[in-house]
């Protein structure tokens, strides 16, 4: 196996996210849906965290038919993770039409960033900045939740977010502990996973309550 600490960090993140979003489907629910985007938000993260540690475990080569097929995989998986926090927030904190306009735009963001990976650019950056918006806008929904109800764990989905933006940080940045044990890219895994459980632990609060 090459990479190997990049991929069994990614598969950690597949293995934490699968669980996310089973203990999702089996607690009470609120808010009906904003708990399916929450769900589709940590699948599409264990289907990216597989297709990526399986790119980086054992097809490192770019040009393998592994990775040509594994990698553009990743990169949607990670456009539907931006699809799910825009339609999360929205759920959380708008009215009906709000969300419809919101899952409309999204999905034709989705569509365009979609074509572009497929026939444009498919650098990691891409990834980073089509979710950026979105999870902006989870770190906001957060936040107006945690206005509305004073709630410790809703506070805790705002942590969360800023601890994948600090994630994001470390990898461009690449910011690496040890050359063969936590490279930049594994840390940045570790991080993400940190700030993952914190969303999982507010949103699935969130999910719970009804809408205020």
């Amino acid at each position: 196996m090459h990479e190997i600490d990049v991929a069994l960090s990614d598969y950690a993140i597949f293995f934490f996210t699968t669980i996310f979003a089973v203990l999702l489907l089996r607690s009470p629910v609120g808010n009906a849906g904003a708990r399916q985007w929450l769900v589709v938000l940590f699948l599409s993260l264990a289907v990216g965290a597989f297709f990526g540690g399986t790119a980086h475990g054992f097809f490192p080569d770019n040009e393998s038919l592994g990775n040509k097929i594994l990698w553009p995989a990743t990169m949607i998986a990670m456009g539907v993770t931006a699809l799910g926090a825009w339609n999360v927030g929205a759920a959380l904190v708008f009215q009906s039409r709000l969300i419809r306009l919101v899952a409309i735009l999204s999905s034709i963001a989705f569509a365009i960033y979609c074509g572009y990976i497929l026939f444009v650019s498919q650098a990691f950056i891409v990834a980073i900045v089509n979710y950026l918006p979105a999870s902006l806008f989870l770190l906001v929904a957060f936040g107006v939740v945690t206005y509305r109800t004073s709630s410790r764990l809703a506070f805790a989905g705002v942590c969360g977010v800023i601890l994948t933006f600090v994630a994001a940080g470390i990898q461009q940045a690449k910011i690496t502990v040890h050359p063969d044990y936590l490279t930049h890219n594994t840390l940045y895994h570790l991080v993400q996973l940190a700030g993952l459980w914190l969303i999982f632990l507010g949103g699935r609060w969130a999910t719970q309550v009804s809408k205020r």
